[in-house]
């Protein structure tokens, strides 16, 4: 006989979700709802409103401080900034994770790294532009149209692949 599906039983998959990894609200909705929805293809009895459940144990975690999507939206954003992403990347994971436009852009803003300093960090680890070491006039193109992709304006990335030496990274 399959077990019930609680709210004890719902937090307990909450808890043990977040050890491993950070969520925001909607996030944890989506990993709870298809817990749900797996428990109940195999049999599982739905103590209660499946909405209500939901509501209750994301209330719970919201309260406890266990989710917070202020926190992760600025963890997120360092995070992605140290990695030298731009700020649409940057949005546009946020949002994917569940964050709010408004907070993600807040988030994005309160961060002091600017795209025009981040493109240069990219560049480096993509080995784009000025870090070529060979065949850099024949891929200028190539590291426009990367850069760019990634996210940067057109003048940064022209910045990038046009220098002639790349700056002192330390200093931005």
């Amino acid at each position: 006989m399959a077990r019930k599906v609680t709210e004890q039983r719902l937090m307990n998959v909450a808890l043990f979700h977040l050890r491993r990894y950070s969520a925001s609200v909607a996030g944890m909705r989506r990993v709870l709802s298809r817990r749900i929805f797996r428990w109940v293809k195999d049999g599982a009895e739905v103590v209660g409103e499946t909405d209500a459940l939901l509501t209750k144990v994301i209330d719970r975690l919201v309260s406890a401080g266990y989710l917070d999507d202020e926190r992760l939206a600025a963890g997120k954003v360092a995070s992605l900034r140290r990695s030298g992403n731009s700020a649409r990347v940057i949005s546009m994971k946020l949002r994917r994770a569940g964050v709010k436009q408004e907070l993600a852009k807040q988030a994005t803003t309160n961060e002091g790294t600017k795209d025009a300093d981040a493109v240069w960090t990219w560049a480096k680890r993509k080995k784009l532009g000025v870090f070529r070491t060979k065949q850099r006039e024949e891929r200028r193109q190539k590291d426009l149209a990367a850069l760019v992709r990634a996210g940067f304006s057109f003048r940064d990335a022209k910045a990038v692949v046009d220098a002639k030496e790349p700056p002192d990274l330390f200093s931005l």
